[in-house]
């Protein structure tokens, strides 16, 4: 086996480990695709997962710097690949290979800096551009080597996709978040109807604190038929085969669900479910 194969399969047996509904997601997509959206989605998984692995914001900090001054580097520029290990040799292969702009794949990094510090979400704006470099930019560098390498249009579509999933995923996970009193939905919203932090991490049931997250569970829903109707215009412009990079949105509906039924105890779906929602979704196109 090369050692590019080797590299590409430690990519591949990554992300089945630690998220492998996005590994079920690559492999539903085009084959010619598959081995870069997996590289890609490692990534993105790996610095994911940067700020639950360390104990102090500064560690964390220094092996997102790590990614920052290998992304950085010129073509050349102490690229002995074996020395910065098979997931930033292929990101780099990848990143050559599909034109995806250096500047998207450090804003997805610079964001996770948020995640290593106790600070809330203080307003709907910042929420607005976690949300884009968390969510948008994965869908739109996953759109793009789906497109052949070619940057699509397609703003709107990612960035209503981005603002429901964060808003959900969001609202599933409350109470575990409030519990280590991190706060990733806006705080002016709790503010302006008098919740201190206070009452946020005591999650203090109430008609005022139910009512705010209600109107996240609306937002949500609202950027997800937008985001919906922007899919479908892919159809007639002939750019359906950009179509599985949006597919994780097809767990929204039955997550939106579970949330309504139990707002203070909502659990993730079991994986199964998450599979049989993304077949499901690959039918339809």
């Amino acid at each position: 086996m090369s050692d590019q194969q080797t590299d590409w399969t430690f990519c591949q047996d990554q992300l089945r480990k630690y998220d492998p509904l996005y590994h079920f997601i690559a492999l539903t997509s085009p084959q010619e695709h598959r081995s870069a959206l997996i590289v890609l989605y490692a990534f993105v998984n790996e610095i994911e997962r940067i700020p639950l692995q360390v104990s102090e914001p500064s560690m964390g900090e220094i092996r997102l710097q790590w990614w920052l001054d290998i992304l950085q580097q010129s073509k050349g520029q102490g690229d002995q690949q074996g020395a910065i290990g098979p997931l930033a040799t292929c990101l780099k292969q990848v990143q050559a290979d599909y034109s995806l702009s250096v500047d998207h794949l450090v804003q997805i990094i610079e964001a996770r800096k948020f995640d290593l510090y106790h600070d809330p979400m203080p307003d709907w704006p910042t929420f607005e551009t976690y949300a884009g470099e968390t969510k948008a930019l994965p869908q739109l560098l996953a759109a793009q080597i789906l497109n052949n390498g070619v940057l699509p249009d397609i703003a709107d579509l990612c960035g209503h996709g981005a603002m429901a999933l964060c808003l959900t995923h969001n609202l599933i996970h409350f109470s575990r978040h409030a519990k280590r009193q991190k706060l990733y939905l806006p705080l002016q919203n709790f503010t302006d109807k008098a919740i201190s932090q206070s009452q946020i991490w005591a999650q203090q049931e109430g008609e005022d604190f139910l009512r705010v997250l209600q109107g996240f569970a609306d937002q949500a829903k609202h950027h997800a038929d937008l985001a919906q109707k922007y899919q479908l215009d892919l159809k007639p412009k002939g750019q359906t085969h950009m179509s599985s990079a949006f597919w994780e949105r097809a767990l929204i509906p039955a997550l939106l669900k579970r949330w309504h039924q139990k707002p203070w105890a909502a659990e993730p779906l079991p994986l199964w479910r998450q599979y049989w929602a993304i077949w499901r979704q690959t039918l339809k196109g």
